[in-house]
């Protein structure tokens, strides 16, 4: 069930029962003390905010296509500086069927709001697109938006709820497969040689605490292995603790060092509403240990899943991200955390 990759086509309009979003002027008066801007960079949009030292601040970034096509990929940046290695786990947000090549997807521009200095400020993302299936099939259409906001130079937040929406074509019995929601890809590595002539595991994380109805239900640690467990909810969070990856690339016999970094924190969660029919959602964890040593692999993916006999053809979700540095005492609101 792995996350592939996907190709952009025309924005999709007027499709009934999805969450659509119509132009919004980008341009606004920046009225805000620390305003909020975006760069476009080949395929990525950089999200920024003015910082307190009035320096701009990365705190985001959205990839719009890699080496196989066109994606929504989005990267926290919590720590916001231009010169550091904090850039961690991954968050690809589009639904798919198993074994899919994922295509048919659009990122709209994002939307600056600088109306006002105050915690509603943000940057809105969206994009829209349709269900992949197989290599070249589709199984339905979706689409999503959220807006991002950035606190204190060190916490990413959706102020309020993102909203998320997926049409089948069919039931899933019909393809026999389950929907993959979306997909949290990050890198752990396990017994690697680590500066300082040990060795142990680090990585882009370190573990997954996972949330039904705001409750821990259970801890993920990679090493554990792969893990479909049948127990499900409608509401579902996923805490991804980060770590301070300090793998030693020189020891491993590459040419080149890379600079150990704290690796961010991100929370997600998401939500089914307003549907009448609301099968719940499972939470699929994957570990490909044959790359456990791989610092430039996705080995781990985190996948919310509905399953294969849900009756409905309609999904609706609101979605929280939320994303803060790794290391202690940086951010408020910690506790979450550790």
């Amino acid at each position: 069930m792995s996350l592939e990759n996907i190709s952009r086509r025309e924005l999709l309009k007027g499709i009934g029962g999805l969450f659509l979003f119509g132009a919004v002027p980008n341009s606004a008066a920046a009225d805000a003390t620390y305003p909020y801007s975006f760069q476009k960079v080949n395929n990525e949009y950089r999200l920024f905010r003015e910082g307190r030292q009035h320096e701009n601040r990365h705190f985001m970034s959205v990839i719009t296509e890699d080496n196989f096509g066109k994606i929504l990929c989005i990267r926290p940046h919590p720590d916001g500086l231009p010169d550091d290695n904090a850039w961690g786990s991954s968050l690809y947000l589009m639904p798919f069927l198993p074994g899919a090549i994922l295509r048919d997807t659009v990122v709209s521009e994002p939307i600056v709001d600088n109306k006002a200095d105050s915690h509603v400020n943000g940057i809105t993302i969206s994009a829209s697109g349709k269900v992949s299936r197989g290599s070249s099939q589709n199984f339905g259409r979706w689409a999503f938006s959220m807006k991002v906001s950035y606190i204190n130079d060190t916490r990413i937040e959706c102020n309020t709820a993102g909203k998320y929406s997926i049409i089948l074509d069919d039931k899933l019995a019909v393809v026999n497969g389950d929907l993959n929601l979306f997909k949290i890809a990050s890198n752990y590595l396990h017994n690697v040689p680590r500066i300082g002539d040990t060795n142990g595991d680090t990585g882009d994380m370190s573990r997954v605490d996972i949330f039904f109805n705001d409750a821990l239900k259970r801890v993920w640690i990679p090493t554990q292995g792969t893990t479909y467990p049948n127990d499900s909810t409608n509401n579902l969070a996923m805490n991804l603790i980060g770590c301070y990856n300090d793998v030693d690339t020189l020891a491993q016999g590459h040419n080149f060092r890379i600079e150990p970094a704290y690796k961010p924190n991100m929370r997600l969660k998401i939500e089914r509403t307003t549907d009448i029919e609301r099968t719940k959602m499972i939470l699929g964890t994957a570990f490909d240990d044959s790359h456990s040593q791989d610092f430039a692999s996705d080995n781990v993916s985190i996948t919310p899943l509905i399953l294969k006999d849900a009756p409905e053809k309609i999904f609706n979700f609101d979605v929280w991200l939320e994303s803060t540095p790794f290391r202690r005492n940086s951010a408020g609101n910690w506790n979450r955390y550790e």
